[in-house]
């Protein structure tokens, strides 16, 4: 396709960035892009597009509203997202000439919004994906980053910590991982090395704030299953809150539930890194919040997981130890090995799809 550019003053071209995605995450993130785009005006145009799947929002167009109000009244209200974040409802229209994309979609819609993209897209552009979930096909389990990077064929990052959305938007401190794409054959053999990659200065720019901090590692899919695999373990802290058991029992919990996403990504996505799930806000971090209080702890503690899955509000965890399960099956593990290498998340799989209770969640560990 043909496309544009606009320039600095110095000749520079600057990033032109699109927000795919609007909900509570995909807004704060544009918030945060919006005042570091402004910010740095030799590096990015000002504006921040971010598309919007129009909905009504009180008789008006969402994006009217958006547009209007500085705000999203729906999935972040009482927060100014900044006067140059401009919410369009076109898809084709909000990519056209973009250079930076921010994927923040819901999981189950991620693989047909890229097909959509596919071929209307600047080559030379770049994206970076916030979803906290994996792609099941096949029996197979795929980075969300390597979906994105096969349908747009541009090179995608990831970035995943504990951030809730609310707490970022409104300036809370916290901190996220930055997995970048290891460059050839050899990684960075320091950090400040690392810091002066492309995507580096591309994506720590356009989120770091004082008070939202990004660590970077050469490790996109360790980012990534740790952004999706946490929700199995977050059930298992909610059964154990339901039990009322007691915060030994939940730390127990996180540690052992820790260990096996680890050792599960580092026997089957050997590109990962140890540091990556226990020194990272994507690994140790994001299992603590999502522990303490994420949707699929809460729901798991009041014990009505059938009931919220058959109301069509599908839990991400249970799906998530469902696809696990499957994905070790298809390579040949049999039902005791898996039993015996990941226990907790054998558990959880049986009392979410199986006879088993809550309170034989820690059977075998």
């Amino acid at each position: 396709m043909a496309t544009t550019s606009n320039k600095s003053s110095d000749g520079n071209r600057l990033e032109k960035v699109t927000v795919i995605g609007s909900g509570n995450w995909g807004s704060a993130i544009a918030m945060i892009a919006a005042i570091n785009a402004e910010a740095n005006p030799k590096q990015f145009e000002p504006t921040i597009t971010m598309w919007v799947k129009e909905e009504d929002f009180k008789g008006h167009p969402l994006t009217e509203v958006i547009n209007e109000k500085h705000e999203n009244p729906r999935y972040l209200p009482g927060i100014n997202l900044g006067q140059n974040v401009h919410a369009e409802p076109d898809l084709e229209k909000a990519i056209t000439d973009a250079t930076a994309f921010v994927i923040v979609l819901p999981h189950q819609f991620v693989e047909k919004i890229m097909k959509q993209m596919a071929g209307k897209i600047r080559p030379d552009a770049r994206a970076v994906t916030l979803i906290k979930g994996i792609h099941f096909q096949d029996n197979q389990i795929f980075p969300f980053a390597s979906v994105i990077q096969k349908e747009l064929n541009i090179p995608c990052s990831a970035l995943c910590g504990a951030n809730i959305a609310n707490e970022v938007a409104a300036g809370s401190f916290s901190e996220s991982t930055l997995g970048i794409p290891a460059s050839g054959k050899e990684r960075a053999d320091s950090y400040a090395k690392l810091l002066e990659r492309p995507e580096v200065r591309l994506w720590k720019t356009l989120f770091e704030t004082p008070k939202f901090r990004i660590r970077v590692v050469e490790d996109v899919e360790g980012v990534c299953l740790c952004g999706a695999l946490k929700n199995v373990v977050a059930l298992a802290a909610g059964f154990i809150d339901g039990l009322e058991w007691g915060d030994n029992a939940k730390s127990a919990i996180m540690r052992i539930g820790l260990m096996e996403i680890h050792d599960f990504g580092r026997e089957f996505f050997p590109s990962t890194k140890s540091a990556t799930f226990l020194q990272e806000s994507c690994g140790v971090a994001d299992i603590m919040t999502s522990c303490m209080g994420g949707r699929n702890r809460k729901v798991a503690m009041e014990m009505e997981l059938e009931k919220e899955m058959l109301n069509g509000q599908k839990l991400q965890g249970p799906e998530t130890a469902d696809q696990f399960r499957k994905f070790l099956v298809s390579r040949g593990i049999k039902e005791k090995e898996i039993g015996n290498k990941f226990p907790l998340f054998d558990n959880v799989w049986n009392i979410c799809y199986g006879d088993m209770k809550p309170d034989q969640i820690i059977s075998g560990l």
